[in-house]
């Protein structure tokens, strides 16, 4: 047997950006190659460096799609933090 293993590649990738307080930020990342169906999981990283998966709640939507959408309260704003999408495709790369 055969097994071809196709790399994911990154389509879009999210810039920096300046918000203001209580306004509504949208991130969007799209893959091609690997195998379908994809598993989207959004995580934040924090001001201790701790990237940590989100939850679907009054500050995030979409945390298991491809796009994110996240009201920027006080706390994200002042500190900066960081967001980034894992995905894994249907072979669990």
């Amino acid at each position: 047997m055969n097994i071809q293993v196709l790399e994911l590649i990154l389509l879009y990738t999210a810039l920096s950006t300046d918000v203001a307080i209580l306004s509504v930020v949208s991130f969007e990342v799209a893959v091609s190659g690997g195998k379908a169906p994809y598993t989207y999981q959004w995580q934040m990283r924090d001001y201790y460096f701790d990237w940590k998966n989100l939850t679907n709640g009054s500050w995030f939507t979409g945390v298991n799609t491809n796009r994110l959408d996240l009201i920027v309260d006080r706390d994200e704003f002042v500190n900066e933090n960081k967001y980034r999408c894992v995905i894994t495709d249907s072979n669990g790369y």
